[in-house]
């Protein structure tokens, strides 16, 4: 049976409105002194320094350098990590600068970095073997001039990690395998990077998440159902979908909104650069994919507030499956020799 969203959401909004919702700060350091005992002063002709409130990387030469603290990651909890980082001068850092979990030695930890040109990647190094778990994505919310902060946040919810850029979702990836107890940043030059106010929370906003506010798996399943409805009539997208598997199709579509939404389901489809590979996808087509979506979330009313933020989970797709940049261009064909990647 089909369920208004709108229904499914204000109630449970107002039902969980009257839960005590707190967070607890786990770790905070404005480096304003040195009571957490980060390591400085230790690379020679590159330097790690607390100057002015921030932890400073100048870094001479290039390559990644690493700087963490003990912390132990409190098991089973959703948490929060953030921190600013700024590029203060110097050249390209090729290999990004960011949050560092997990550090053990180069062959074990996790980062999400970013780097001066404005790209972003989460990676992994487990027992010496590197995974991209997000590879090298451009992203426009990204500020590149020198001088200027960027805020990084990773949120652990549910056993599942999404990644956030000044409070913009970027990326949502499976769990993550933290080998050690420790946190910190790393940084790569030559360059030279300040970073500031590193807070670490507990929180108990799963309750809260925009799959539940959504209405659940059941808003789920509907508003994907509405949605490839609206694609298969709309005349500047559906050519892009006549070799679609529809059963296949809107269940991975399902649990890949479940999951970008905090509802804990596993993803198992194509990474979106795969799935849509050789589409010949323009902007304009991206375009109004989108507009199909809010199209579907206006028909069950949902809120301004949880349909903006299931519009902006959008954004970061869009680097990833269009080829055609700057097209606006609709309507158009797949390629002749196009093939559907397994699983797509």
């Amino acid at each position: 049976m089909k369920k208004n969203l709108v229904v499914i959401g204000s109630l449970l909004v107002s039902i969980l409105a009257t839960a005590q919702k707190s967070d607890s700060v786990l770790l905070f350091d404005g480096f304003d002194d040195n009571k957490n005992n980060w390591p400085v002063d230790l690379y020679g002709k590159d330097s790690i320094k607390l100057i002015d409130g921030k932890l400073i990387f100048k870094l001479k030469k290039e390559g990644r350098c690493y700087n963490v603290i003990p912390f132990t990651y409190p098991p089973n909890k959703n948490i929060s990590v953030s921190a600013s980082v700024k590029y203060v001068q110097g050249g390209k850092n090729i290999f990004g600068s960011g949050l560092c979990f997990g550090y053990e030695k180069y062959g074990n930890n996790c980062s999400f970095t970013i780097t001066t040109d404005g790209f972003y990647q989460v990676i992994s190094i487990i027992n010496g073997e590197f995974k991209q778990l997000q590879g090298w994505t451009p992203s426009d919310v990204i500020k590149k001039e020198p001088g200027t902060e960027n805020t990084l946040t990773a949120k652990r919810e549910n056993g599942k990690w999404y990644f956030y850029i000044n409070d913009k979702f970027v990326t949502a990836v499976g769990s993550i395998n933290i080998t050690a107890n420790n946190i910190g940043f790393t940084s790569s030059g030559p360059a030279e990077f300040s970073f500031d106010n590193l807070v670490v929370k507990e929180y108990t906003q799963s309750a809260f998440t925009l799959f539940l506010r959504l209405g659940g798996q059941d808003g789920i399943d509907v508003l994907v159902n509405e949605l490839f409805g609206n694609v298969a009539s709309d005349k500047r997208i559906n050519q892009k979908f006549v070799k679609v598997d529809v059963r296949v199709f809107t269940k991975n579509l399902k649990d890949y909104f479940c999951f970008i939404t905090g509802g804990g389901c596993k993803y198992e489809g194509n990474d979106m650069k795969t799935a849509h590979k050789a589409m010949g996808i323009t902007d304009g087509e991206y375009k109004a994919f989108v507009e199909d979506l809010a199209k579907a979330l206006d028909k069950y009313k949902v809120p301004e507030k949880e349909k903006n933020e299931m519009l902006g989970l959008m954004k970061p797709i869009q680097s990833q499956i269009v080829e055609k940049k700057g097209d606006e261009n609709t309507g158009t064909k797949l390629p002749p020799n196009y093939k559907s990647p397994a699983h797509n």
